[in-house]
């Protein structure tokens, strides 16, 4: 089983971060994946593209039962990878943000690859989607 990341056509964070030239750090947090049960069917995956935004009723306790409910107790690890320094740009190109962002997937991939053994996932794997 691999652990997804929705990254991918995520740049707007990029561009700020270089029209700001502020430090980009990549963070994980191990564990957040369950902490809710995830109501998944492909027609709420065709609303949440039509709508470009993420339709995903959540369960929490007790038993997964419970809509929107608190979170089951496990344990939550969050993983900072190294500072990825952007130079400030008035207005960074479309090769810029590319650039950028590409480093910064890299370095979230690196961060996951880094710490997952310490949490108990030595064999899985971090898709960036």
């Amino acid at each position: 089983h691999g652990e997804l990341g929705y990254v991918r056509e995520r740049k707007g964070v990029i561009k700020i971060a270089l029209t700001a030239g502020v430090t980009i750090v990549p963070v994980y947090a191990f564990g957040v994946t369950k902490a809710h049960r995830v109501l998944q069917h492909r027609v709420l995956a065709k609303i949440s593209t039509k709508l470009n935004v993420s339709v995903a009723p959540f369960f929490g306790r007790p038993f997964g039962l419970l809509p929107f409910g608190p979170p089951f107790r496990v344990p939550v690890v969050v993983a900072l990878g190294e500072p990825l320094v952007v130079p400030k740009m008035e207005s960074p190109s479309q090769e810029d943000i590319e650039l950028y962002h590409g480093k910064f997937m890299a370095g979230l991939s690196k961060t996951f690859d880094t710490h997952k053994a310490a949490y108990g996932w030595p064999d899985k794997e971090l898709v960036l989607l």
